[in-house]
C-alpha cells in the first residue's frame, strides 16, 4: 500500500461488506474519498439578526435535560398517514469533536439545506439555538464551547442538528466533551416510503465507521404530528432569521422571526406531546411567504405547527403569518 494509514480503512471496509453483503472486497487500498467527505463546507447564507438588524451568532433559552429544535415547517411529508415514512437509523463511530464537525459538513452540504439548517447546543439548564452551518461552527470553537460548557459546570454538552433536503430530513445528536472529546452519536433519515437508494448510507458507514439498522416504517399520529393553532396566536417579535442568498436577488429575505414564547400558560401541542414549555424564553419561527428586509415590520401571527422525534431529538417547526394573509385565511 502507498498509505498504511488507509489499513485500517481498508479492513473496517472488507469487514463491513462481508458482515452486511456477503461478499468479499478485493478492491485495495481502499478508494480515497477525501475529496468528497473532506471538503470546505459551504456557507448556507442564514443568520440571526435583531430587531434593528444586528447580527447575534445564537439565541439562549432555560431549558431541562434537552431541549427542541426549532426547525423549518418545509420538513417535506407528503401524507404520512396514507404513505407512511422510512427512517434509516445509523450510528457513527464518532470520537472526537472534529469527526463531528466533518460529518455535519458532509450532512449540509449533500443534503442542500439552504435556510433548512438548525442545531441546539444543551447543557442541562441552558440552551443555545442557531441557524446555519457557519453558526454551529463558531460555537464549537474552543472559547465559546469552553464558555458553553462552565455555564453550569456540568463536563458536556448535547449537541442537536437538523436538516432538510427535496422529500426527507434528517437529525443528528451527539454528546461533546470539554477534551474535544465525543460519543453516543445518533444519526436518522427521515423520508417517504421506498424505493429508497442505500448507497449514501452505506458510503457514510463505510467512512465513519458506524453499523445501520433496516428500514422501519414511521408511526404517523405519534412521532409525526403537525396541526394548525384557532385562533392565531400573535407573536412579540424580537429578532428576525434573515437570508443573504444572492440567488434570492440583492437584497436580504426574512424568512423567520425571533419572539418571546407565547406558550408560557399553554401547551400548543396535545398532551401525548407535552413539553415544558414554560421554561423556554424565546422560539424561533418560520415565514411564509418570504419577506424583503424593507417589508419586515407589522404583525406576525402564530397559525402552524410540526413536531418530529428523531435520532433522540425533538423537532419543533413553527409557522408564523402576516397580518394580511392572516386575515385571508380566516376570512376563508
Amino acid at each position: 500500500m502507498s498509505d498504511p494509514s488507509k489499513l485500517i480503512r481498508m479492513l473496517r471496509t472488507k469487514y463491513q461488506r462481508l458482515t452486511r453483503m456477503g461478499e468479499i472486497w478485493f478492491n485495495d487500498p481502499a478508494p480515497e474519498q477525501k475529496s468528497y467527505f473532506w471538503r470546505s463546507p459551504e456557507d448556507d447564507h442564514v443568520t440571526l439578526v435583531t430587531v434593528d438588524g444586528t447580527p447575534i451568532p445564537w439565541v439562549e433559552n432555560r431549558a431541562e435535560s434537552s431541549s427542541p429544535i426549532f426547525g423549518s415547517l418545509s420538513i417535506p411529508i407528503d401524507q404520512p398517514s396514507q404513505h407512511g415514512m422510512a427512517s434509516i437509523k445509523l450510528f457513527p463511530d464518532v470520537r472526537s469533536l472534529d469527526s463531528v464537525k466533518q460529518l455535519i459538513s458532509y450532512l449540509h452540504d449533500g443534503g442542500k439545506c439552504d435556510g433548512g439548517f438548525r442545531w441546539t447546543l444543551t447543557n442541562r439548564r441552558l440552551s443555545w439555538h442557531g441557524v446555519g452551518h457557519p453558526s454551529l461552527l463558531a460555537a464549537l470553537e474552543r472559547e465559546n464551547r469552553e464558555n458553553i460548557l462552565a455555564a453550569q459546570g456540568n463536563p458536556g454538552i448535547t449537541l442537536h442538528c437538523h436538516g432538510i433536503a427535496i422529500d426527507e430530513f434528517w437529525n443528528l445528536s451527539a454528546d461533546i466533551y470539554e477534551a474535544t472529546e465525543a460519543d453516543n452519536c445518533d444519526l436518522s433519515f427521515v423520508m417517504q416510503e421506498p424505493p429508497l437508494d442505500m448507497t449514501r448510507f452505506h458510503q457514510i458507514t463505510d467512512t465513519f465507521g458506524s453499523w445501520w439498522e433496516s428500514r422501519m416504517s414511521w408511526d404517523y399520529g405519534n412521532d409525526f404530528t403537525f396541526g394548525n393553532i384557532e385562533p392565531g396566536i400573535e407573536l412579540e417579535v424580537t429578532g428576525y432569521v434573515v437570508s443573504n442568498n444572492p440567488d434570492y436577488g440583492s437584497e436580504a429575505n426574512v424568512i423567520g422571526v425571533l419572539a418571546r414564547n407565547p406558550f408560557t400558560q399553554q401547551n400548543p401541542f396535545p398532551k401525548s406531546l407535552s413539553s415544558s414549555w414554560r421554561k423556554i424564553s424565546g422560539i424561533i419561527c418560520h415565514t411564509a411567504p418570504y419577506r424583503r428586509w424593507t417589508d419586515r415590520r407589522g404583525r406576525y401571527y402564530l397559525t402552524h405547527w410540526v413536531h418530529a422525534e428523531a435520532a433522540g431529538a425533538t423537532v419543533v417547526a413553527f409557522e408564523a403569518s402576516r397580518p394580511s394573509l392572516f386575515a385571508t385565511r380566516n376570512s376563508r
